[in-house]
């Protein structure tokens, strides 16, 4: 792309010659360049300003782009919202609009496209943050939603584990804070990340730290409306993420933090949250031969805990109990009351359904009476298929949490005009019952889940009765894919993923991508094409090529004098083809000078083997060898 008279590299957008074809800088070659058809091409440009550069990332959400700001001259990132489970384009047909594989998905593409503006509108107030990506614009395009950012030169802090290992503590703790001071004030506006995890911290080459990737990104207080997309990153989500009507809030984002700072301080993912709800094998910090502060250890350790009401209710409290920062405004036992709802998910928020709960530093920590009971009954709620071992301990916890659920009930009953601290399944946390307020009735409906089965290089007639059997009816949609290793007919890949909680409540839409074997190439026509214009033809067409040399009289120097496949015939992807390139005519031979003889005079011998003066003198008519050949000429 060039700007202003100079060429921008659409890989890296810094400035480079205007005869390079691959950037110095970063390799890109845009040439070589190759993306999904669904992807915007290079060079597109939006709102009359944003250049489009490769994409450098793609998720359930969108995809996101580098790019380049006409008017500020600066590399900014693109996020392009495009959710590839329901919606799909070919921008390669020169046509940028997205379109719905099912006009029923439209209402939710619709609502995804006005959270993901509001979010965005949100995420634009808390510029001022360090540990948060800054939002610069944020409009309507194509058909969808386009989130304008603040570009981040580094790498992930998932790379950085990957290439130097786990990391010191006091590095640890350093890395951490500003992400998270970003999500105690992200909090605070009412938003939860949901998505946190190594892959969504970046570490700038300045060594900044900035928190990205805001897809997940969700209003709490909408929670109720519709139940919350289940996000799900093994290891860092809490098990409340692994249900389509999990109550979650900042003790989400706590958990994944936590997480994060686990597998930083020993190189180890912690357990699967579901996994740790029916068997806990999750190891503190602790057992870890690491010089950490034993306070810091349990804070990241409570972090961790499996149930909600476990867990740090606030970002806030988890920063003071690892820096010691005490910046939680405290509210009085006396003015609790008439406090007002300020956010669902503010940290000094109140009303009639509030439970407060205190811990030993008199830090206030909030609960209401729904999520309270909703953790009490999560377990009976959920009805998994195990085999053997786990099935039997799935009821067993069952039946332990039903128990503990009923101690609970009978003693806050039974609390009168008492303030009585009930423990209910932690030692950590105590529950006040305010006398004034009426023990609530809940009823308490099963919401059944099941195991997705993973149907990949399966048949896709065999599956049906497989999908059917989880429930009745289902929607079964497929789209058609190239596949190098995946038979035509067998399933490439699946949606929801195999293992995931599929809530038998809720309408089940499976989406598959059926292998429609391998892509086919074109050979293109490359006789009496330059070397150089063959070979970018051949790559273009995602063709290899092998050369030989030979003359030529016909072709000049360099040029393609045949090819080893047809011109338009079908050929397998990478496919090496072969080219015959001319060396030009071939040189005239000149003729070969004969060498003209050196000789010399042979000296006849006598017998004894001496010369013979009388006869060297008398015969002049004598042999001669000639010098250098192996034949002897004779002279009469």
């Amino acid at each position: 792309m060039s700007e202003n008279n100079k060429k921008i590299c659409l890989g890296c957008m810094q400035e480079i010659n205007t005869d390079d074809i691959k950037c110095p800088h970063c390799g890109f070659n845009p040439n070589a360049y190759k993306v999904n058809p669904r992807c915007l091409r290079l060079g597109t440009k939006l709102a009359g300003k944003y250049i489009i550069g490769k994409v450098i990332g793609e998720g359930g959400f969108g995809i996101t782009y580098i790019g380049w700001d006409e008017k500020l001259e600066l590399p900014i990132a693109i996020k392009e919202f495009f959710p590839p489970k329901i919606a799909s384009r070919d921008t390669t047909t020169g046509n940028n609009t997205i379109y719905m594989f099912d006009h029923a998905d439209e209402k939710s593409f619709e609502e995804g496209m006005r959270r993901s503006v509001k979010e965005a509108r949100s995420m634009s107030k808390l510029e001022a943050y360090e540990g948060i990506v800054s939002i610069r614009d944020f409009f309507n395009e194509n058909k969808t939603a386009y989130i304008i950012m603040e570009y981040v030169d580094g790498e992930t802090l998932k790379e950085y584990l990957k290439e130097n290992g786990k990391m010191e503590p006091e590095d640890v703790l350093k890395v951490m804070k500003p992400v998270m001071k970003a999500l105690e004030q992200m909090h605070r506006t009412g938003m939860i990340h949901r998505d946190i995890s190594p892959d969504n911290i970046m570490i700038r080459r300045d060594g900044q730290v900035k928190l990205i990737d805001f897809g997940a990104t969700r209003v709490a207080q909408e929670e109720d409306e519709k139940s919350l997309t289940v996000m799900l990153k093994r290891g860092f989500s809490p098990e409340e993420q692994y249900r389509s009507k999990g109550h979650q809030g900042p003790w989400t984002d706590i958990y994944a933090l936590s997480a994060t700072m686990y597998y930083m301080l020993t190189g180890v993912i912690p357990p699967e949250s579901m996994e740790r709800v029916l068997e806990d094998k999750y190891v503190s910090l602790k057992e870890y031969d690491i010089e950490l502060d034993t306070k810091i250890a349990d804070a990241i350790d409570k972090g961790l805990c499996v149930l909600a009401k476990n867990r740090y209710q606030s970002m806030s409290d988890l920063i003071h109990d690892i820096y010691g920062e005490e910046e939680k405004r405290v509210i009085p036992k006396k003015d609790m009351a008439s406090m007002e709802v300020e956010s669902a998910v503010g940290e000094n928020v109140l009303d009639d359904n509030s439970t407060v709960l205190m811990d030993d530093e008199n830090k206030t920590v909030l609960m209401d009476e729904a999520e309270k009971i909703d953790q009490i009954v999560v377990e009976k709620n959920r009805i998994v298929k195990f085999n053997g071992k786990k099935k039997i301990l799935a009821v067993i916890v069952s039946l332990a949490i039903v128990l503990i659920g009923g101690i609970f009930v009978f003693t806050a009953q039974n609390s009168g005009d008492k303030k009585e601290l009930t423990n209910v399944a932690s030692k950590e946390n105590a529950v006040t019952t305010p006398t004034t307020s009426p023990t609530p009735t809940v009823e308490v409906t099963a919401t059944p889940e099941v195991l997705m089965p993973n149907l990949v290089n399966q048949k896709i007639e065999e599956i049906t009765p497989q999908i059917q059997s989880i429930q009745q009816g289902a929607n079964i949609k497929t789209i058609e894919v190239y596949s190098d290793t995946v038979p035509v007919g067998n399933i490439v890949s699946q949606l929801p993923e195999a293992g995931s909680l599929l809530n038998q409540s809720q309408p089940l839409v499976v989406t598959l991508e059926v292998s429609k074997g391998e892509e086919l190439m074109t050979v293109p026509n490359v006789k009496g094409k330059s070397l150089t214009t063959a070979k970018s033809k051949l790559k273009k067409s995602g063709l290899k090529l092998k050369t030989k040399s030979k003359y030529s009289s016909s072709y000049s120097k360099g040029k393609v004098i045949s090819q080893n496949k047809k011109a338009s015939s079908k050929v397998k992807k990478n496919t090496t083809i072969q080219l015959v390139v001319s060396k030009g005519p071939e040189p005239t031979k000149k003729p070969q000078a004969t060498p003209r003889p050196t000789v010399r005079p042979q000296r006849p011998t006598t017998s004894s083997g001496k010369s013979s003066k009388k006869s060297k003198k008398s015969n002049k008519s004598s042999d001669f060898q000639v010098i250098g050949s192996d034949d002897y000429i004779e002279l009469n």
